[in-house]
């Protein structure tokens, strides 16, 4: 599929950006939807819970503490 951008106004790009903007986001939610039942397929098949499987995950991604920032060493300038 080729079109050529540069024959098209600014009302026909603006339309067909928002086309694609609405195709792509019902592809990726296709996508998504077909990954999760990919995976829970492959959870059942392991004889697991595929929640027990999220909730493992979720326990991974607690906050940590973080470190406070590096202090960079300040040298004291000899008078003259």
């Amino acid at each position: 599929m080729s079109i050529n951008l540069d024959e098209l106004s600014v009302d026909e790009l603006e339309k067909l950006i928002k086309q694609a903007e609405s195709a792509l986001d019902k592809k990726r939610k296709a996508e998504l939807k077909n990954a999760q039942a990919v995976l829970e397929k492959m959870a059942k098949d392991l004889g697991v819970d595929p929640q027990d499987l999220l909730k493992n995950a979720a326990d991974k991604k607690k906050p940590h503490a973080k470190k406070p920032p590096r202090k960079k060493p300040v040298f004291a300038v000899p008078p003259k």
